[in-house]
């Protein structure tokens, strides 16, 4: 009996197949219908591979089938071995099944005893499977077929694969006993690959994904790029109103390899293999050839190994539209500013930039993105920056450098280009530059940059009332610095001096204007902020006990002593005990029309009469006021009522019926009272206004228009009596 190797015939099938399928032996027992005249227990081997491979819908899969016995054959035995579709992708047709015999392979299966005569053998081929084969004519005794491989009987020849996707055939011998089939597995399509990092683009911008708008007929360029190093094959199709029509590779490594061709893989589309070594930045480029309108959308796939199933790679559409829509964007172009060197971006940008017009040292930098209709990069634009005002600039691609024009500078973006950075110093000379972008006579936006010179003026707000406890209360008074321009001028050190050290002193004695602005915030003297912008700075005093002076000036220089300082000004801080004595409510006016805006103060003043210390905080009244007639807002004040210097004030609206408003309560109570002294616990407020009768004043003007119409007929009664008439 002839034998092959198991090794020799793993490769025969590989060759066979041109590489294209996986293979592999899962033997599962069935209990087969009994056949007349047939061995028992026989089992089928099918070949395997362990390399994964593709196979296309045009080229067959051929399987050879080996068949082994448990026991001796004898010349009255025969058996049938059969090949059945088992599993398929959804939507596929059922390929086609053939059986045959190769050549020297004719007479491997048996050999029936030692007459020529008794060797001859009927070999009949089934539709469905893969050969009958029945005993000879005369007796003798058939080769033992056990252990190992057996004989190859034939090969079971696939074809007709039209859906990628894994199927699955089974090889049965029809003997008696326990047979043992093998089974067959065909990844039909595509090849193994691991879903990895990517993005696809088209070439008409840079790092985009969806929405690149072509032209009606024309074709555009889709680029696919992030193989991973571990190499893998990928599938792409195009769908929609296009079709790809070429593949080539965009970089020099010779990593990737492809057949650009429609229709050579299952998809319909280019099959792109990326080899191990690829590097990160290759790519492919897939032409798309568009129809007249509507959208092609590219889609790349790999597949799942055990259970065929595609994962999404990448996908892109492109939509056909307007070439307008190519042209630059106002709305999706973007400009970010940044302070000195720092990365520009939406954050940074809604921060006002206030710089030293000193000349030297980068004062900004500013990031210009460019982008067309579709929200897609616009790339080889011509860019030019106007700066209006004081300053310099220039273009510059890392954000680092020194402005050098004092007017308008072009950039001139290349085919892979539609970013870039523009730097800013300033001149010597304070002010605010305005700088303008434009492509042609386009206007893409403008940047503000504020440029200070030498400061030549302090101003000084008086925030609150201190308190004249011996404790510290903070931001009492706000110093800003500008310069003859009356630009603000941060990172200036300012010195302050107490005039009455008996009344208060300077908790700080100096500090720097502030580069950027802080928001108000604190109820108390302790945790009081002010309000501080650029160029400003809070400072604190420490107000002693006493209750003979009400205020204290402070003064404000450029210099560690007055004497000293070229740049000055003053502000008188008023000082109050921490808890009021006496609580007055008042309105503005005592008179008003229906509706009229009335507003309501609380002033809170302690036994010396001073206006108390920021508060005076929780507890202030009982409970919240009433008022006679609805006043058309929500509560009058509450219990809590913080003061800054020495009241507290609301706005209602006067009621739109006339008469007198009366609004009343009562200062809070109790022991803990911290804000309002215990003696004046539970004292009634009240005030009263009018407002007035609208009806009444428009009897009012009907009265007077009665005069008047009374009056002109007298008049017209002396003229006809002159005129004789009767």
């Amino acid at each position: 009996m002839k034998t092959i190797s198991l090794r020799k015939k793993v490769a025969a099938v590989a060759v066979a197949s041109l590489g294209f399928g996986l293979l592999s032996a899962v033997p599962a027992k069935a209990n087969l219908t009994t056949l007349a005249d047939e061995p028992a227990n026989l089992t089928v081997f099918a070949a395997s591979s362990t390399t994964p491979v593709t196979v296309s819908g045009t080229t067959a899969v051929v399987v050879p089938v080996f068949v082994g016995a448990s026991a001796a054959l004898t010349a009255t035995k025969g058996f049938t071995v059969v090949g059945t579709l088992v599993t398929k992708p959804v939507g596929a047709t059922d390929p086609t099944i053939a059986a045959a015999l190769t050549g020297a392979d004719s007479g491997v299966f048996v050999a029936m005893g030692t007459n020529t005569a008794n060797r001859s053998q009927s070999q009949v081929y089934s539709t469905t499977g893969i050969r009958t084969l029945a005993n000879g004519t005369s007796g003798g005794t058939l080769a033992t077929i056990t252990g190992g491989i057996g004989s190859k009987v034939g090969e079971m020849t696939l074809t007709g694969f039209d859906k990628p996707g894994i199927y699955t055939f089974a090889i049965t011998p029809n003997g008696a006993g326990t047979d043992v089939a093998a089974t067959v597995t065909v990844r039909a399509g595509f090849s193994a690959d691991s879903v990895r990092a990517n993005r696809m683009f088209p070439t008409q911008g840079i790092n985009t994904t969806t929405g690149w708008t072509g032209t009606g007929g024309g074709q555009a360029t889709v680029r696919l790029t992030g193989f991973p190093a571990t190499g893998g094959t990928y599938y792409a199709t195009v769908s929609g109103s296009g079709t790809l029509n070429s593949v080539t590779e965009g970089d020099a490594d010779s990593d990737l390899s492809h057949t650009p061709t429609n229709g050579v893989n299952l998809l319909g589309g280019a099959t792109i293999v990326a080899d191990g070594s690829t590097n990160p930045s290759a790519y492919e480029d897939l032409g798309i050839l568009l129809g007249a309108s509507g959208s092609a959308t590219v889609t790349v796939v790999t597949f799942d190994a055990s259970t065929g199933q595609s994962t999404t790679f990448a996908s892109s559409t492109v939509t056909i539209g307007s070439a307008d829509l190519l042209n630059v964007s106002v709305a999706n172009t973007t400009i970010h500013k940044a302070k000195s060197n720092d990365a520009p971006s939406s954050s940074t940008d809604s921060t006002a930039i206030v710089q030293s017009a000193a000349v030297g040292t980068q004062r900004a930098n500013i990031l210009v993105t460019i982008k067309n209709g579709n929200n897609v990069a616009l790339v080889d634009q011509n860019v030019s920056a106007t700066i209006s005002g004081p300053g310099l600039i220039a273009w510059a691609s890392s954000g680092t450098g020194n402005g050098t024009t004092a007017g308008t500078v072009v950039k001139d973006m290349g085919d892979s280009e539609h970013e870039e950075y523009l730097v800013v110093n300033g001149s010597g000379v304070g002010g605010v530059a305005t700088i303008t972008f434009t492509i042609g006579t386009t206007v893409l936006g403008t940047e503000t940059i504020t440029f200070y010179g030498a400061v030549s003026k302090y101003t000084a707000t008086t925030n609150i009332v201190a308190a004249a406890n011996g404790t510290t209360s903070t931001d009492v008074v706000t110093v800003c610095a500008t310069d003859s321009a009356n630009i603000a001028v941060p990172d200036q050190t300012i010195y302050g001096f107490s005039g009455d050290t008996t009344v208060a002193s300077m908790a700080e004695s100096s500090d720097a204007t502030e580069t950027s602005a802080i928001a108000a915030s604190g109820t108390s003297m302790a945790d009081h902020v002010a309000a501080t912008a650029i160029g400003c700075v809070g400072f604190s005093i420490t107000a002693l006990s006493q209750t003979t002076k009400p205020s204290v000036v402070l003064t404000f220089g450029d210099a560690a002593t007055i004497a000293t300082s070229t740049i000055t000004t003053t502000a008188t801080v008023l000082v109050g005990s921490v808890a009021a004595t006496t609580v007055a409510l008042t309105s503005d006016k005592t008179t008003y029309k229906p509706g009229e805006a009335v507003v309501l103060t609380l002033t809170y003043k302690d036994s010396v009469g001073r206006p108390v210390a920021h508060g005076p905080g929780t507890d202030t009244l009982a409970a919240a006021l009433t008022s006679s007639s609805a006043l058309g807002t929500a509560a009058l004040f509450g219990t809590a009522n913080s003061s800054k210097l020495g009241s507290t004030s609301q706005t209602v609206y006067a009621p739109l019926q006339g008469g007198p408003v009366t609004v009343s309560g009562k200062t809070g109570t109790g022991s803990t009272q911290t804000y309002v002294v215990l003696a004046a616990n539970g004292i009634a407020l009240s005030t009263t206004f009018t407002v007035t009768d609208a009806n009444a004043s428009i009897l009012t003007q009907i009265d007077a228009l009665n005069a008047k119409i009374v009056a002109l007929n007298a008049l017209i009664g002396k003229i006809m009596k002159k005129l004789g008439v009767r």
